[in-house]
């Protein structure tokens, strides 16, 4: 079953290699490269997020509090 995967990195290399890996493994990935999408409602579509924890616009402890506030049930790694 094909699942939609959050890839969410600001170096643009790194997404593009996540994003070859998540293909490949037959998912649908999603990109963005910035935090503010971890606030969105739009979060709980996702089955998983591959987070950079370094994001230039958002610590790790940011990212991961905005994740828990749209009460996120997927994975994340």
């Amino acid at each position: 079953m094909q699942k939609k995967i959050l890839v969410l990195d600001d170096d643009l290399i790194i997404t593009e290699i996540l994003v070859h890996l998540v293909k490949n493994l037959g998912h649908y990935p999603v990109i963005a490269h910035n935090a503010p999408i971890l606030a969105s409602a739009k979060i709980k579509e996702f089955d998983a997020i591959l987070l950079d924890l370094w994001l230039s616009d958002s610590s790790a402890e940011e990212s991961l509090e905005a994740i828990a506030s749209q009460a996120f049930r997927g994975q994340i790694v």
